[in-house]
């Protein structure tokens, strides 16, 4: 999986393993990076599948893009047994994050049995049966939705600080399906501290 390294210095340093959303590339964001680093967080970008250095335009279409995320989000413990190797990114204070497909990753991800302090999540969506229409979701059936949507996949989530963005005129992630996913991670949260 290629990656952009953002290092503040050499020392173990907590981390964002971060990804870009659909039809971009890693190098997107250095203002984000650069910021980080200025606060002692290094940085870990990605490429997602036919992205970047591993361009393929045909899995950059809508339709290709719930496959993108899924083995995104498989790919994820690869690139950080390499990171640990490097020792100056600090695995048990890391973040995940990601913008629209690459947020989608993070969710993926983050349903699974994980070590991640924090998520960032910027326009993107928790949601599925709200991009059920979209061809995000393409062909999927009502069961093999079911399946992948962290919605209803809730009982797998770890809970961990998240910080989430979003804007009511995306076009292409629907609000609602971010919208509806936060305030169920707030409920999950307020019901296990009961």
């Amino acid at each position: 999986v290629p990656c952009l390294l953002v290092r503040a210095d050499s020392s173990p340093r907590p981390f964002l393993f971060w990804m870009h959303g659909r039809t971009a590339d890693k190098e997107l964001d250095p203002g984000r990076y650069l910021r980080y680093v200025r606060h002692g967080i290094n940085v870990c970008a990605v490429d997602l599948p036919g992205h970047g250095a591993r361009f393929d335009a045909s899995r950059q279409d809508a339709r290709q893009s719930l496959e993108v995320v899924l083995q995104m989000a498989s790919e994820i413990d690869g690139v950080l047994e390499g990171l640990a190797l490097l020792g100056d990114f600090d695995l048990q204070r890391a973040a995940i994050g990601g913008m629209s497909a690459g947020g989608m990753a993070a969710i993926q991800r983050l349903l699974q049995p994980h070590s991640f302090r924090a998520a960032v999540l910027e326009a993107t969506a928790g949601n599925l049966d709200a991009m059920r229409d979209l061809p995000f979701c393409a062909g999927l059936s009502k069961e093999e939705l079911s399946d992948i949507n962290p919605m209803e996949n809730l009982h797998q989530w770890k809970d961990i600080p998240v910080m989430a963005f979003h804007s009511r005129h995306d076009a292409w992630i629907p609000y609602l399906g971010q919208e509806t996913f936060i305030q169920s991670l707030k409920d999950k949260s307020a019901h296990s501290e009961d």
